[in-house]
């Protein structure tokens, strides 16, 4: 994945619900990132085999903004 926000200070709101695959929601949200150019994107994010505060750890430095995630599992 190669996408970065251009706004620095963006945060990107995300649902976990368990039993889907995160790296695919990712993947999806990070290209309305990219399209919208938005400050704040709001979206829902699965989570699957990683915890919250791992994905968070991953995705973060990826796509240059940061990540907050609500689990409603």
């Amino acid at each position: 994945i190669d996408i970065l926000a251009e706004d620095p200070s963006a945060v990107i709101y995300g649902k976990t619900i368990q039993g889907r695959n995160q790296t695919e929601e990712a993947i999806g949200l990070l290209r309305r990132v990219c399209s919208l150019k938005t400050r704040e994107i709001k979206g829902d994010f699965y989570n699957g085999g990683l915890g919250e505060n791992e994905f968070i750890r991953q995705i973060t430095p990826v796509i240059g903004v940061q990540l907050c995630l609500e689990n409603v599992a």
